[in-house]
């Protein structure tokens, strides 16, 4: 196996039962991944500093040449929590 391991092996290993899985994948993901949504906060407050009246539109752009996987809705919802 190339290291791809099923959705019920995962479950096992994190001790959920079997009921979980007609949940998506997705949030075995976002259990065993904790988000990085403060360190994108982080930046996006110092890219808004840093260019002054920069809006998330613009700041959307300006992530994603330093290589965050981020769409305008996701800082548009960020931005208007901060």
């Amino acid at each position: 196996m190339s290291g791809i391991l099923s959705v019920v092996t995962v479950y096992r290993s994190v001790g959920l039962a079997r009921f979980w899985g007609n949940l998506a994948a997705h949030s075995v993901v976002c259990i065993l991944f904790p988000s990085n949504e403060p360190r994108l906060v982080r930046r996006m407050v110092q890219l808004a500093s840093g260019y002054g009246r920069y809006g998330y539109r613009k700041v959307t752009p300006l992530l994603r040449e330093e290589g965050w996987r981020v769409n305008h809705k996701r800082i548009e919802r960020l931005w208007r929590q901060e």
